[in-house]
């Protein structure tokens, strides 16, 4: 029987100390090469006024320590936590290590991070993106529920379900991207461990997909383009586009009509009189056993194929 792998012990430091912070952020400016980073924010979407990243960790190594990993998981703008210039520090250093090209920076889901990054530390982009372990992820195995980092951590460093104690906090009741989750109501150092904890399995992540990626070099160009693709898509959010509402609304309406009265015309057909009068009820045309029904038992069309 072969061993099971040998995993690394999560080494996480966390800190709710302002000072200790911005030492902390200074130290990795000036000495990170690699560096993986994740957000815990208010919402999955950054545009609603008030949405705030709540905390932040950097997985990162240096040039003098390249086998060390280590972890920083930190405050940003916990409610109560900081006033607003402490806040506005932290980011100061936070939009300094975003900047930095020589960082090679590291997300799972880069469009996520690079959203909020550009919003609330007010840059245009990020430099130094050289990986999504999401993205690398699909190009190594496209399955269906196979590239969320929680299942990733899991299979590749038999990581246990870390998230279980802090869901509450982090689903908003109410779905949709701009939905305020109650992350600031979470045990604050649950919430910083959790949030080490997910950078430190997207770094572990990154060196094994970039090994599989070194060993087979066609994959190489085919992950550059989806990691360009989550930048272009980073970049299509942030822009948007210009829209007349009103003219919007009232093609809306016109082609809602438009359908309505094609609707009432088709049900007036002698197909939809036949299904009618056959199952005692109105052809549904959103129905796809309708449809069937109406195809073949009603036409009458010839199966091509069992």
């Amino acid at each position: 029987k072969k061993n099971p792998p040998k995993v690394r012990k999560p080494q996480i430091t966390t800190s709710i100390d302002f000072k200790e912070i911005i030492q902390n952020l200074e130290i990795i400016y000036n000495n990170a090469t690699y560096l993986s980073i994740d957000y815990e924010t208010t919402a999955l979407k950054p545009d609603n006024e008030g949405q705030k990243i709540v905390t932040c960790s950097y997985s990162y190594i240096t040039k003098k320590e390249k086998k060390k990993l280590k972890t920083f998981s930190f405050i940003v703008d916990y409610r109560g936590m900081f006033n607003k210039k402490q806040v506005d520090i932290v980011h100061f250093w936070m939009r300094k290590i975003a900047l930095k090209r020589s960082i090679k920076k590291i997300a799972h889901h880069l469009k996520f991070e690079e959203n909020w990054t550009r919003k609330i530390l007010k840059i245009d982009e990020s430099k130094g993106w050289i990986w999504c372990t999401m993205y690398t992820a699909h190009v190594l195995d496209e399955r269906k529920k196979y590239v969320g980092l929680k299942f990733q951590s899991f299979i590749h460093f038999q990581a246990e379900a870390y998230e279980e104690r802090l869901k509450l906090y982090l689903v908003p009741k109410i779905p949709g991207g701009n939905s305020r989750n109650t992350v600031e109501n979470a045990p604050v150092q649950d919430l910083l461990y959790y949030n080490g904890l997910d950078t430190y399995y997207t770094f572990l992540l990154f060196l094994k997909q970039r090994k599989e990626i070194q060993e087979t070099p066609s994959l190489y160009n085919i992950n550059n383009l989806f990691l360009q693709g989550a930048l272009c898509f980073a970049d299509m959010e942030s822009t948007g586009f210009g829209v007349i509402p009103g003219y919007y609304e009232n093609a809306t309406k016109e082609i809602e009509k438009e359908i309505s009265d094609t609707e009432k015309q088709i049900l007036k057909t002698k197909e939809c009189k036949l299904f009618y009068k056959k199952f005692k009820r109105k052809f549904q045309f959103n129905n796809d056993n309708d449809i069937f029904t109406m195809i073949y038992d009603v036409i009458k069309t010839k199966k091509t194929k069992e």
